[in-house]
């Protein structure tokens, strides 16, 4: 259980990254233009 926790905890680390990362190429073409 504790593992299948933490995997759970790990993807959504993941999907925080992915969400992170597109708002920071958003922003970069908002600056950039």
């Amino acid at each position: 259980l504790k593992v299948e926790g933490d995997l759970q905890y790990f993807v959504v680390y993941i999907d925080l990254l992915d969400l992170v990362s597109e708002i920071n190429q958003e922003v970069g073409v908002v600056y950039n233009e």
